[in-house]
């Protein structure tokens, strides 16, 4: 065998070596990304939706989550939380559509016809046993068969009047749920509430069962702003900025992550589900049930707790005190519509960086600011009577760190 040969074959061998080697590096390399991707994915588990139609302790049980949570503030007082779950809702008032009218059209002509074929016979068949007894000189006679025959004939026509009837029912009811609807949204306010949309909510969270009380807030602060003295008093005349000092405060002591909700966990935890005016329904009587605002509160904080909650548990989410949100207060950011965290700064659709959301009305206002969709704002460190706040466990929020160090509380 020659020199060359030689050289050539070791030269092969070389580049297959290092052929081998690249392509061992290039598997490990691929092995460790998808270790890696399993490992994000572990740590960041995708929680189950709400249906709409199942409880909060059936959700709770769904996601092995507990329906409630507790923390201890100092000496025996304490704050109450409820469980959230993770849904898709509609945000803001929706422009709303008239009923079908021909669906409705269509039920009651079928019970029309059902009653009224039902009808001609019965009466077709009573009238042939009538003119056949007359003619045979007896008295009206009936088989069994034709006794069975007229009892399914007289039960199809109870059938049809019944349909008929449900079918009017059913259409005067979309007629005035219509009227509601075309009611709130002529009476929605402006800053985008009309930008109805659907927001997702991708993980469950827990909000306070109550606002944040006077006890509360003096045993963290050591102060209390509140015009109206009482331990169990919705805390008000409170900034942004108190209530941003009071939630890190809370988070330094007991170790729980506590914020205030964004403006989409406030709409969706005060909802739980309703599409009405409050969670309590449409009218009057209903804002009655679930709230103190001017016509019932003789312009005073009351007690937390004394109004019906909503569905999930979750008290005075109408009237009492507003309560201060998270979020800049602006136009709707449409584009991020999965944990929105707010309007924009500096794209001229805000009313500034300093102003921040305000939501549920306060015992001061009228009914429409008391609604779950409406809209309100608060400068940043202004202190307004029947202005309080309640928070959030903000156990996934990515904006919880405030600029509250340099902040004194004047």
């Amino acid at each position: 065998m020659s020199y060359n040969e030689d050289v050539t074959r070791e030269r092969g061998g070389s580049e297959r070596r290092r052929f081998s080697s690249r392509r061992l590096d290039s598997m490990h390399l691929f092995v460790l990304t998808v270790i890696c991707a399993l490992s994000a994915c572990a740590s960041e588990p995708v929680h189950a939706l709400w249906d709409r139609e199942e409880s909060i302790e059936a959700y709770a049980k769904r996601v092995d989550l507990p329906v409630t949570r507790t923390i201890v503030l100092a000496d025996g007082v304490t704050m109450e939380f409820v469980l959230i779950p993770a849904a898709t809702f509609t945000m803001g008032t929706p422009e709303p559509h008239p009923p079908n009218e021909l669906l409705f059209v269509n039920q009651r002509w079928l019970g029309q016809s059902s009653l009224a074929v039902s009808a001609a016979v019965l009466l077709t068949t009573v009238i042939f046993v009538i003119v056949r007894a007359i003619q045979k000189n007896q008295r009206p006679q009936v088989s069994l068969a034709r006794l069975v025959f007229l009892v399914l004939v007289a039960g199809w026509a109870v059938w049809g009047g019944l349909h008929w009837l449900q079918a009017e029912r059913k259409n005067v009811s979309a007629k005035k749920e219509y009227a509601a609807a075309r009611a709130r949204y002529a009476n929605s306010g402006s800053w985008g509430e009309k930008q109805a949309h659907e927001v997702t909510l991708s993980f469950p969270f827990y909000i306070g069962r109550y606002e944040v009380s006077q006890e509360q807030y003096q045993r963290i602060m050591g102060t209390n702003p509140s015009p109206s003295k009482g331990y169990n008093l919705p805390v008000d005349k409170v900034c942004w900025y108190d209530a941003q000092l009071f939630c890190k405060l809370v988070s330094t002591r007991t170790g729980v992550g506590i914020a205030l909700p964004t403006e989409a966990e406030w709409e969706h935890a005060c909802r739980a589900g309703t599409k009405t005016n409050y969670y309590t329904g449409d009218r009057d009587v209903d804002l009655d049930r679930a709230g103190w605002y001017i016509a019932n509160s003789k312009c005073r904080t009351h007690p937390v707790g004394q109004k019906a909650p909503n569905q999930w548990g979750i008290y005075d989410m109408h009237g009492n005190v507003s309560e201060h949100c998270q979020d800049v207060f602006g136009w709707y950011d449409l584009s991020r519509t999965t944990d929105p965290q707010g309007a924009k700064v500096d794209t001229g659709r805000t009313r500034g960086s300093e102003s921040r959301v305000v939501r549920g009305g306060s015992c001061r206002e009228e009914k429409g600011r008391c609604r779950s969709a409406f809209r309100a704002f608060s400068l940043m460190h202004s202190r307004q009577h029947g202005l309080g706040f309640r928070v959030v466990i903000a156990t996934r929020r990515t904006n919880v760190s405030v600029p509250v160090e340099g902040y004194l509380g004047e």
